[in-house]
Formats: structure tokens, C-alpha cells, sequence
């Protein structure tokens, strides 16, 4: 489906632009796997979650010549921003996520084929909680003063000066535990269902989209497990439901139960078909942690220069798990997927504690209901 891809790059690259009017290029943002950003204001005031490096930031243009009154509307446009971050369900978030409207639209008018789900429209979000709630500190609004806002000089590409007021909140400490627990029902139940080690299901959320609801790359993938409608995603939704299952739009990727079930699930094809041929349960594991990344052709690519798994597969099992992961590490085709090698077996020790509790299934409900699961 390379309609989806297009209509998605091309509304990405036009509203980037559109965006570019008033912020210049180089301040343009729209939303990506760990930032989620979204504008009011006809582009004029934006907010944005950078769940990466945990801060909210709202922020908003005011004429540079203006005597003051432009700056005083702009706090109170930086007010609401907060206040709709703070208030923003996960149905919120798909209302205003204007590159995937846009990219459906436009695939509508040129008359493109969209997966059978759209026809519905945007599913309804089984979550109705705000997806910052406890992310956001609660008093976030009544800080914001003067004091607590940086200004700016920008020139927009219309070639109009203006000033910038951006105002930077930290997320509450323990953000990512807090947002890891929001998925904790999911994530046991399909680590269950699929017998995956819910340290490594997290492990993989936290490093595709830093727990970011609207995740999107360039690709695109899509959800916090970040799945290709077109390959992977495809792939484990038809392993779960049929053969004939047709694909699946984006805004079913979105949602958290069917991400978290079909990223779990595609884990489970890379242990047990894709890479079955590996023997080493740990030397197997490292290589489905770089496929999930960059497929299982390129991990044999790594070993024998070729896509063929199971020649790759003999000269794996010649390797102790450990030479296998810094071979993985230092030869993968692209540094992207190196990187992400390291990053999620690191991440996967933050999350120990949640194999633990999945060892005791009796517990588990006790412990999402009660206390929560710690993280870190």
C-alpha cells in the first residue's frame, strides 16, 4: 500500500510548509515517533509533547512590533494551550493529528484505496483518560507567569518578524513508569497470550516511541509499538487473525490494545518462524530485537552479506550470544539499527520487575489495580 506512504510524506511535507509561514523552517515541527505537536490559532499557537526528553512545551507567535497587547493575548493563548494538553483524550489527539486527516483526504480525492476500517471513520478510543494526566504536574497552568516564559526572535518564511513565547514543562518524575502502567493490562495479557517477556514488549515501546500514543515515522509506522501496515504489521495480523485479513487502516494501529497485541505478536513471528533457525534462545533474541527494526533479511545481511536466514543461521549458531550481540551491534547494515540493539536490551532491564509479576499470574490483577508496576 505506497498510497498510504505518499499521501502520508506528501501531507507531511505540504503542512511542514504551511507550517513554515509563520515559523520558519527551522522552528516548523509537526508530529514524529516521540514529539507529539498540534496547533490552534491558524498555526498561530502550538503544543508539544516531547515525550523523549519528557517536557511539554507550549508556545505561540505575537507580532514583533506589537506595544505589548499582542504579548498579553499571547499569554492567555499559552494558558489554553496547557489546558487542552491536560484535557486532551486519546480521541482528542486523533482530531487534531492534521497530517493523517489531511493524508486521508487526500487519498479519497485521487481515488486510492483505503483498508476497509476507514470506511467507518476514526474508531473510538476505549481510553478516555487524558494522555498526560499525572504526566503533566497538575498546577502546570497556575505556574505560567512572565517569569516562566522565554522569548524569542523568529522570521517566518512570509518574511514577517515575530517573537516566540514558548513556555517549557517538565513531566512529573517517574513519567515513564507512569505511562508504562497506562499499558499494563495490555501488555500482560498479550505477553501471556504470545509467551514474550513483558520486559521486552516495553522495552521495544520505550524505544520506538517513547510511550508517544500518535507515534508516526517517515516510513510510516504507526502506534507505540510502531508497526508497518504494509510488512510487519501486516504480517503479525494475519498471523493472529487469518490469512485474509485485510489490512488494517492507521487509526487501528493507534489504538493501544491492537498496537500492543500485533507488536507482541510480530515478536513472537520473529522468535518462531523468522528466525527459528537461530538456536541460542538468547542468541535468537538479540537477532529479533535488530529485525524488529530493520527485518530479518538485513540481521542475515550482517552475518553473510546476503538475505538468506538459514546460512546466516549456521554461522550464528557458531557464536556464543554474546559475540552474536556485538557482532549484531557493530555489522548491522545501518547504524540506525545498531543503536537500537543497545538501546532496547538496556531499556529491558528497567523493566525486570514486570517478568517477575507475570511469573505470578494470580498477582497480576492485584498489582495493576493497587499498586501499580514500578519501573524504574
Amino acid at each position: 500500500m505506497m498510497a498510504l506512504a505518499d499521501a502520508v510524506a506528501e501531507t507531511n511535507h505540504d503542512l511542514m510548509e504551511k507550517c513554515a509561514v509563520f515559523w520558519g523552517f527551522e522552528n516548523a515541527l509537526l508530529p514524529t515517533r516521540k514529539e507529539w505537536v498540534f496547533y490552534e490559532d491558524d498555526w498561530h499557537s502550538r503544543g508539544v509533547a516531547d515525550f523523549e526528553h519528557a517536557e511539554f512545551t507550549a508556545q505561540v507567535l505575537v507580532d514583533a512590533q506589537d506595544d505589548g497587547q499582542d504579548e498579553t493575548a499571547g499569554m492567555g493563548r499559552l494558558h489554553a494551550i496547557v489546558e487542552t494538553a491536560l484535557a486532551d483524550t486519546p480521541a482528542d489527539l486523533a482530531g487534531r493529528d492534521r497530517v493523517m486527516k489531511e493524508a486521508v483526504g487526500r487519498m479519497a480525492e485521487q481515488g486510492m484505496p483505503l483498508p476497509p476500517d476507514w470506511s467507518a471513520g476514526e474508531p473510538e478510543a476505549s481510553d478516555t483518560r487524558p494522555v498526560l494526566a499525572e504526566i503533566l504536574p497538575a498546577d502546570a497552568v497556575e505556574r505560567l507567569s512572565p517569569e516562566t516564559v522565554t522569548k524569542a526572535p523568529i522570521v517566518g518564511e512570509d518574511g514577517r518578524q515575530r517573537t516566540m513565547l514558548s513556555y517549557r514543562v517538565p513531566f512529573t518524575e517517574g513519567a515513564y513508569a507512569k505511562l508504562a502502567e497506562r499499558y499494563a493490562e495490555a501488555v500482560f495479557r498479550e505477553s501471556g497470550e504470545f509467551d514474550i517477556p513483558p520486559s521486552l514488549v516495553l522495552a521495544v515501546m520505550e524505544t520506538e516511541s517513547a510511550f508517544n500514543p500518535r507515534a508516526r515515522s517517515p516510513v510510516p509506522a504507526f502506534g507505540l509499538m510502531q508497526l508497518v501496515p504494509t510488512s510487519g504489521g501486516l504480517d503479525a495480523h494475519r498471523f493472529v487473525n487469518g490469512e485474509s485479513a485485510p489490512m488494517l487502516s492507521p487509526e487501528s494501529l493507534y489504538d493501544p490494545d491492537t498496537n500492543i497485541k500485533l507488536g507482541t505478536a510480530y515478536l513472537k513471528l520473529l522468535d518462531t518462524r523468522y528466525l527459528r533457525a537461530v538456536d541460542h534462545p538468547e542468541s535468537r533474541l538479540y537477532s529479533s530485537i535488530a529485525a524488529y527494526n530493520t527485518g530479518a533479511g538485513n540481521v542475515a545481511r550482517a552475518f553473510n552479506s546476503t538475505t538468506n536466514i538459514s546460512s546466516a543461521a549456521s554461522l550464528i549458531n557458531r557464536l556464543p550470544p554474546e559475540k552474536v550481540f556485538d557482532h549484531l551491534s557493530e555489522q548491522l547494515p545501518y547504524e540506525e539499527t545498531r543503536r537500537y540493539l543497545v538501546k532496547v536490551t538496556g531499556a529491558r532491564e528497567r523493566y525486570r520487575d514486570w517478568d517477575l509479576v507475570a511469573g505470578h499470574t494470580d498477582q497480576v490483577a492485584r498489582a495493576i489495580q493497587d499498586t501499580g508496576v514500578q519501573t524504574q
